[in-house]
């Protein structure tokens, strides 16, 4: 049985053994005799054995007979056994020397990396999956004020105030993504005070790519903060100085130019200067033309109406001429008073008498006083109210007189057939009367100018219609005196529509 038995395994291991030798043969350019004798030695050791074994089997078996073969084969058998456990004790001391020898390295390793980490001029920090601190240097103990006992164990978190705690949260999350970045913080000393630091961080992950945590670097830039600070101030300063220069530099340029103008534009001030002086001595003549003009209009029509009724008999045309008569001395007494008033605005002399007006009496009187006039034109003249209106505070006298002037202008420049409609109504704390007219409008550039001080349109106007300019002057600061507004809207050649407010009893103190 035994001989049968190494007559099958001893072919079979010489077999493994050259088929090992061939799987090395490929490989043989370039291996060192240590390599050799690891692979290739054993498998031939194998094949020579196996050959020799099978030559010495068959002459025992030959010579000794198969009874002692047998028991010189058992005896084989045991020293081979022997043999395979010798092997593997002595592999599994070397498994043992090797990790014994890569601790020993690890430990190395681990203890040049940790001299590198404590010989660092940076702070370095390392925190858990959770945030938790882990290890830190001497150096970053030394920049926060504690020691390193009581550094490690704490959340990182609470190294930073409130407002940090944002900003450190994001970027601990981009560590979990398996980001690393540099970015600035401010970490809190053990005294309270802040230091400003770079951090650069990067994650950590196991064999599994399961995330353990991060480490950074931490750089003290305090220094590099304080001397930004000082260059911005600096800077800050020098463009405060050089803005100080350039003003007083500007300033003399102004006032150089300012010299040369004046000295170039001198003879040109002087020539437009008298321009102006041959313009206001014509202002003047069209003014003293037209006032003369308005004056001696209502002062010849009340001496011929005075000389008619000397001569009239019939009492009817007698009472016509006097009421001529009257609105002509009537016209006359208004230019007077628009005259006065005008000059006493002008000079601050001019007081309002301050008390309640019903402003319906005051508007149906200005009316009648107007009556006559509207009557020689063909106008027609209407009033609307709405509803009951509330007294205003003001100056009757004054009140009458805006009424008079808008009303008159309103008939003067009207056209023959007309309408003058006159409205009043209370909005938002104020009265608000309108006069409308259908006559000849006015032109958009003028609707501001004419409220201004003897403004004449155009001279043809004025001589055709007739006035002094000074009406609608007097209107605005009459109603201005008030505390008032007055404007106007207009279409040209379809008429226009002045607007005046009056503060309401008990809204304003006049």
């Amino acid at each position: 049985m035994y001989l049968d038995l190494v007559y099958f395994l001893v072919p079979l291991f010489a077999f493994a053994a050259l088929i090992e030798l061939f799987h090395f043969l490929p490989y043989m350019k370039g291996v060192t005799e240590k390599v050799f004798f690891e692979r290739a030695y054993p498998a031939a050791v194998v094949l020579l054995a196996s050959m020799l074994v099978f030559e010495l089997s068959f002459a025992a078996e030959l010579f000794l007979g198969s009874e002692v073969l047998h028991r010189l084969l058992e005896i084989l058998s045991m020293a081979i056994i022997l043999y395979e456990t010798e092997l593997e004790v002595r592999g599994s001391s070397e498994e043992l020397q090797r990790m014994s020898a890569t601790k020993e390295v690890l430990e190395r390793s681990e203890k040049r990396y940790r001299q590198l980490i404590e010989t660092m001029n940076d702070g370095f920090w390392a925190i858990d999956g959770k945030g938790v601190t882990t290890m830190v240097n001497d150096k970053l103990a030394e920049m926060l004020g504690y020691p390193v006992k009581e550094i490690t164990g704490r959340n990182v978190m609470s190294f930073v105030d409130e407002r940090s705690q944002g900003r450190l949260k994001k970027e601990l999350e981009k560590r979990s993504r398996g980001a690393a970045s540099r970015y600035e913080l401010e970490l809190t000393r053990k005294d309270g005070s802040k230091l400003p630091v770079l951090v650069s961080a990067s994650p950590l992950f196991d064999e599994a790519g399961r995330f353990l945590g991060s480490f950074a670097v931490i750089t003290d830039i305090s220094r590099q903060k304080e001397m930004e600070r000082r260059i911005r101030d600096q800077a800050r300063d020098l463009e405060a100085t050089v803005e100080e220069r350039t003003k007083d530099l500007s300033l003399a340029k102004d006032s150089l130019m300012n010299m040369l103008e004046d000295l170039t534009l001198s003879k040109k001030e002087l020539e437009l200067a008298y321009e102006e002086l041959k313009g206001i001595e014509r202002i003047k003549t069209d003014i003293i033309s037209n006032v003369s003009h308005e004056f001696r209009t209502p002062v010849t029509i009340a001496k011929s109406a005075i000389d008619l009724i000397r001569e009239e008999e019939d009492p009817e045309e007698r009472e016509h001429l006097l009421a001529m008569c009257e609105n002509a001395l009537t016209r006359l007494n208004e230019l007077v008073d628009n005259l006065v008033d005008v000059a006493d605005v002008y000079r601050g002399r001019y007081v309002l008498e301050k008390r309640k007006v019903d402003i319906n009496r005051v508007i149906r009187q200005s009316m009648d006083n107007l009556r006559f006039r509207a009557l020689e034109k063909n106008v027609t003249l209407s009033y609307t109210a709405d509803g009951d209106l509330p007294e205003v505070i003001g100056d009757e006298r004054s009140l009458r007189q805006i009424l008079y002037n808008l009303i008159d202008n309103a008939i003067k420049f009207n056209r023959k057939g007309g309408r003058v409609e006159i409205t009043a109504a209370k909005k938002e704390g104020s009265i608000e009367i309108s006069v409308k007219d259908t006559g000849i409008g006015i032109q958009p550039e003028y609707t501001e100018k004419i409220f201004e001080p003897l403004f004449q349109i155009e001279a043809t106007t004025t001589r055709r219609y007739g006035g002094t300019g000074i009406g609608l002057a007097v209107v605005k600061n009459l109603v201005a005196a008030h505390r008032g507004r007055v404007w106007v809207e207009s279409t040209p050649g379809k008429g226009s529509t002045f607007r005046f407010t009056l503060p309401l009893e008990g809204e304003k103190d006049l």
